[in-house]
């Protein structure tokens, strides 16, 4: 289960941002690259500064990120709307980096690591192709 309340404020921003676009694009499952992208959004957050120091061409990024995006499941009319088994791993990681980190809160960076570390994932797949 995960425990919302141990979550950063950036982190929970996130979060809400990630449901919000995959209600936007008729997506039934908030996906790790929902919450790719919310991170990457973050104007004023730390995500983006981090891929900027590791060399990651960020156009190029937010173009492959909204093609895996358009890829996902679309539903049409009102759908209740749930974390993908996916997210709900990476959420547990990122829980866990936190705990090895010895962090009270999962912060945006625990979440990148869980997000680039997620086996299996087009988030991951994504973050590694581009050096991360």
């Amino acid at each position: 289960m995960i425990r919302f309340d141990k979550l950063t404020l950036k982190s929970q921003e996130a979060l809400q941002a990630a449901q919000q676009h995959a209600q936007e694009k008729n997506n039934p499952q908030v996906a790790p690259e929902h919450l790719l992208w919310a991170l990457t959004d973050q104007k004023d957050g730390v995500v983006l500064p981090i891929l900027q120091k590791l060399g990651v061409n960020l156009q190029s990024f937010a173009r492959d990120l909204a093609t895996g995006v358009a890829k996902l499941p679309k539903v049409q009319g009102q759908a209740e709307l749930y974390l993908s088994p996916g997210l709900n791993s990476v959420l547990e990681n990122a829980f866990k980096e936190a705990d090895h980190f010895k962090d009270e809160y999962v912060s945006a960076e625990h979440l990148l690591i869980a997000l680039a570390t997620s086996k299996g994932e087009e988030a991951g797949r994504l973050l590694q192709s581009h050096g991360v």
